[in-house]
């Protein structure tokens, strides 16, 4: 049976690197630079005991209370999938960053909004309560907006993350709203 711990370990870490990078948002942040590999491989390794897991025992969900509410987390083929593709897609992703944004200005914030935004997926993948899809999509949205306005000197890229931002607000305004509506009893379908 595979703990919850593996489950939340992967964006914990990812978590804990972005508020590292944020701590030292110019270029060249070493503390992260050496962590970097190794969380990602700590991703490919979660997918591969998931994938243990599922093989033994099939889908599963695993629940946890913290703050008087449900935080659930479930594997089943999809989920594996999708934390198998973030796993590789962000690998190459900060690696790409690691080589391509050396010296940038703004690296390590540019790295801290890329590890916040693959910690979300990663949450938003194995959601299995609306607590967790809320957190999950509000960590990528706020990650997005970052990414978006890196160059945020330019007046395309402020354009942008203005557009975003306001179709994030409202979407996920609407989406919390249902999730209020499914929450009471009364109005359950």
């Amino acid at each position: 049976m595979l703990p919850f711990i593996v489950l939340v370990l992967p964006p914990l870490v990812l978590g804990l690197l972005s508020l590292v990078a944020k701590a030292s948002p110019g270029p060249r942040p070493q503390r992260l630079r050496w962590l970097l590999r190794p969380a990602s491989w700590l991703g490919l390794g979660a997918v591969a005991l998931e994938a243990w897991a599922l093989l033994g025992e099939g889908p599963f969900q695993r629940e946890g209370v913290g703050m008087g509410v449900l935080w659930a987390l479930q594997s089943d083929g999809v989920s594996l999938a999708f934390g198998g593709l973030l796993a590789v897609l962000g690998g190459v992703l900060v690696r790409f960053t690691c080589v391509h944004l050396d010296g940038e200005a703004r690296e390590g914030a540019f790295q801290s909004a890329l590890l916040l935004a693959l910690g979300a997926g990663w949450l938003l993948a194995h959601s299995a309560s609306w607590p967790v899809t809320l957190l999950a999509l509000g960590l990528q949205g706020l990650s997005v907006a970052a990414l978006l306005n890196f160059y945020g000197e330019r007046a395309g890229a402020r354009q942008q993350t203005r557009r975003f931002l306001r179709t994030w607000w409202v979407s996920d305004t609407l989406l919390v709203g249902a999730a209020l509506l499914l929450s009471v009893p009364a109005l359950a379908f």
